[in-house]
Order: C-alpha cells, then sequence, then structure tokens
C-alpha cells in the first residue's frame, strides 16, 4: 500500500486579509510622499489593482466611511498627472467606489471636473487634463443612467476640446501650414 500526503494549504489574497481603509491610508501615504510632484507610477499601478478589488468584496458602509478620502486621493492623483494605466485604474476604482459607495457626491464631482476642462485660463499639463477627459468618460459610460443630464454636456466638452487642440497642434506645425497653403 502506497500512503498518500494530502497538502491542505490554504491561500488568502491580499485583499481579503487587509481591509479597504488600509489600501486607501497607503495610497493617501503614496501621494503624500510625492509632494508637488507625480508620484510613483508602478506603486499606483500595483496598489490601484488591489484597491479595485477590494472595492468589490467590501461591505458598502465601510465603503461609504472611507469613501471621501479615496475620492480625494484618486483625484489627487489625477490632478498631479499620470500615466494612461494608471488613468484608467483610477477611473474604473471611481466608478466602483460610486457604485458600492454613495452616488450624491458622484455629481458635484462631475461638475468640478466638467468645469476644470471648461476654464480658458486653466494651465494644466496636457496629460493632466487627459487624465480628467479619461475619468469624466469612463464615469459617463460606466455611471451613464445617473448622469444623463451631464452626458451631453461632457460630450459637448470634449469635443471642444478635442477641436482646441487640433487647431493648436496645426498652427504648431510648419509642415500642414504647407499643406493647407496648397488646398
Amino acid at each position: 500500500m502506497s500512503s498518500q500526503r494530502t497538502n491542505n494549504t490554504v491561500f488568502y489574497d491580499e485583499e481579503e486579509c487587509v481591509g479597504f481603509g488600509v489600501f486607501v491610508a497607503e495610497l493617501e501615504l503614496i501621494i503624500g510622499t510625492s509632494r508637488a510632484g507625480r508620484p510613483d507610477q508602478v506603486q499606483l499601478l500595483e496598489l490601484l489593482q488591489k484597491l479595485q478589488a477590494s472595492i468589490s468584496t467590501t461591505d458598502s458602509n465601510v465603503v461609504k466611511q472611507h469613501q471621501k478620502r479615496c475620492e480625494t486621493a484618486l483625484y489627487d492623483i489625477i490632478y498631479k498627472g499620470s500615466c494612461s494605466v494608471v488613468r484608467n485604474l483610477v477611473a474604473v476604482c471611481l466608478a466602483k467606489l460610486y457604485t458600492a459607495g454613495d452616488l450624491l457626491p458622484l455629481y458635484s464631482k462631475v461638475n468640478i471636473l466638467q468645469t476644470f476642462l471648461q476654464d480658458k485660463n486653466n494651465t494644466a499639463a496636457e496629460v493632466v487634463r487627459l487624465g480628467v477627459m479619461d475619468v469624466l468618460s469612463h464615469l459617463t459610460s460606466s455611471l451613464g443612467k445617473y448622469l444623463a443630464s451631464s452626458t451631453v454636456e461632457s460630450m459637448t466638452i470634449a469635443a471642444k476640446y478635442v477641436t482646441c487642440t487640433q487647431q493648436k497642434a496645426l498652427a504648431a506645425s510648419p509642415s500642414v501650414q504647407g499643406v493647407q497653403g496648397v488646398q
């Protein structure tokens, strides 16, 4: 008779062991240590994936308890500038946060994002403006049924921004000016 060994090992995900509040605190720490500069994108990439997974599994009351701190940290990432992957993860986290938590702050945040993009005197970097547009478009696409009245305004703002950016690019490019003169 041969004896067979059974291995009864249980593995736990970090998202199950560590609470949502700990991930929010870690996110605040990463942003706080970056000071005026851009936060470390690799750390954010890793942490935002964990945050995204933990939002889905956390009780709604706990999400609501930490929602304001989490929102502030996520919007800080966008306003400090980030790469496209991190921007996408921030947008997904925000959508999940509003779905699992309180929807009321969503309306004021969408208004703030729209105002930011409409401000003619805004001297924010291109990556910041793209981040704001990414978040606004993702929130509109994933939570559109709650944002029906502001969807048209968001699309108009985005179209104006794209048109303005194209005109600036055409004006700055000498080779394109020569082509326009031929037509």
